[in-house]
């Protein structure tokens, strides 16, 4: 397989994930405002909605966390960067890309991801016992807004458009367009007008 080949495999898989993490996020936000506007439909099933609210942001603080782990052989924008360090050692313009990469990822607009992890270390992938059991304020002192998250997704977004148009010379094919029409007819689907 060729190094275009493989950093091609990567950057669809994380476009893959990205795609997946959007569709979550669509969901939880139209979740959101039908609540807002009308919470009869998710009053008379709170069950339902209770556990598919629960799900989403479980999948999504899973699919967010895969961006940035750091563990060998796992893909993420720290493989995608070690990949394309070994395809491309002397091109100035990938040193370039990864710097960029790397200083989003650090920047402040990411300043909720380690609240992210936290969600995804301690409560969905493992019941931490300092969470659940030594009454912490773990729940209060994490509290996230779906604003916050859209933020996050939007600057992996535009760390994957950099490099999907630089070495694949593709444009925007990093999100599902038609996902909030589906979660409108859902809710139109239950009687909503949504």
């Amino acid at each position: 397989m060729s190094n275009d080949e493989n950093l091609e495999k990567i950057i669809d898989k994380l476009c893959e994930n990205l795609d997946y993490a959007w569709r979550y996020y669509f969901t939880l936000e139209a979740l959101h405002e039908q609540a807002k506007s009308d919470a009869s439909i998710i009053d008379n099933y709170s069950l339902f909605f209770l556990t598919i609210y629960h799900s989403l942001f479980d999948a999504l603080f899973l699919r967010i966390a895969h961006f940035t782990d750091k563990r060998i052989n796992v893909v993420s924008f720290h493989y995608l960067h070690k990949k394309i360090e070994k395809c491309y050692p002397n091109n100035d313009a990938a040193k370039r890309l990864i710097s960029e990469g790397r200083n989003l990822l650090n920047s402040n607009t990411l300043c909720n991801l380690k609240k992210i992890k936290d969600w995804r270390n301690k409560v969905v992938a493992h019941l931490s016992s300092e969470v659940f059991l030594q009454g912490s304020d773990f729940f209060d002192e994490n509290r996230l807004h779906l604003l916050e998250i859209r933020k996050i997704l939007n600057t992996f977004e535009r760390i994957i458009k950099k490099y999907g148009f630089h070495f694949l010379e593709r444009f925007d094919y990093t999100r599902s367009n038609n996902v909030k029409k589906v979660t409108n007819r859902l809710f139109r689907s239950l009687g909503c007008d949504s």
